[in-house]
């Protein structure tokens, strides 16, 4: 098993799936759509009492935003305009991690602003240990794909994440993954 934000090969790399977010590029897979995934933005109550809470996305260019590199243009976030539009803002910060389980716990520390997956955040937003921000303008959620190579005999382990990802999420294609 292997953990990384890199988007492999899956039959070169010989992995037997890969679970990606977003339009998996490579149609010689089999693809399932399980889930979709929401982009949040949470800081601690401290944080906000300290520094203010933004009331739209333009406001983030006077906070300290918490930087995940893994993603491709870390220092644009995604949102909605109030007509629903896409669009990007600029965003910066001192503080970067690779890992958006580090970008949380750095946010709950009251150190920024963090943008990340729902299902990183559910726990700590559940908790009341984060805030989640500028919901209005959270961008459209992200589609969530199961990919595995074609093959007349399906790995037995395969074909069991695999059913088990298709019970708990299939046929609800909106729910959201870990909410």
């Amino acid at each position: 098993m292997s953990f990384s934000d890199r988007i492999a090969n899956v039959v070169d790399e010989g992995f037997d799936m890969a679970i990606r977010v977003g339009k998996p590029g490579d149609s010689s897979l089999i693809i399932r759509k399980p889930c979709v995934v929401r982009i949040v933005v949470v800081a601690a109550p401290e944080y906000l009492k300290s520094h203010g809470t933004p009331e739209a996305s333009d406001d983030l260019g006077s906070h300290s935003c918490i930087i995940d590199t893994n993603i491709a243009d870390s220092n644009k976030w995604p949102f909605r305009t109030a007509t629903g539009q896409a669009k990007t803002v600029s965003v910066d910060g001192r503080i970067r991690f690779s890992n958006a389980e580090a970008g949380i716990r750095a946010a709950e520390a009251g150190l920024g602003l963090a943008c990340v997956p729902g299902f990183v955040a559910g726990d700590v937003i559940r908790s009341g240990r984060v805030m989640r921000i500028l919901q209005p303008f959270e961008p459209e959620p992200y589609d969530v794909y199961v990919l595995y190579p074609h093959s007349r005999h399906l790995s037995a382990k395969v074909r069991l994440l695999v059913d088990a990802l298709v019970e708990r999420f299939w046929g609800q294609p909106e729910r959201e993954a870990g909410w």
